[in-house]
């Protein structure tokens, strides 16, 4: 994984904005980090889609057993993720 430290201080299971002690990365940091992401992940994972990890069942009890069904996993995932900053940050600038 290439993210800053922050992020796991930031966006961790459990994490709130409201606890936050450092500033968040803005929208167009995060789109910038999310466009670059196909390309970091052909450059590691070419031909290993198929490849066997440890298993992972998720929250919703969906089990994950190769490299490429993490992959289709996290995309979906950061996609839920961007609905909702793009959802947060639409009401924020409503309430100004």
């Amino acid at each position: 994984m290439q993210l800053p430290e922050s992020f796991e201080r930031l966006f961790a299971k459990g994490t709130k904005p409201a606890e936050w002690s450092e500033k968040p990365p803005t929208l167009e940091v995060l789109i910038e980090m999310l466009s670059e992401q196909p390309k970091r992940i052909q450059e590691v994972m070419h031909n290993r889609l198929s490849e066997q990890v440890t298993p992972l069942t998720t929250g919703s009890g969906l089990t994950l057993n190769t490299i490429g069904e993490f992959i289709n996993f996290t995309l979906y995932h950061e996609g839920m993720h961007y609905n909702t900053i793009k959802l947060l940050n639409r009401f924020a600038d409503k309430s100004l």
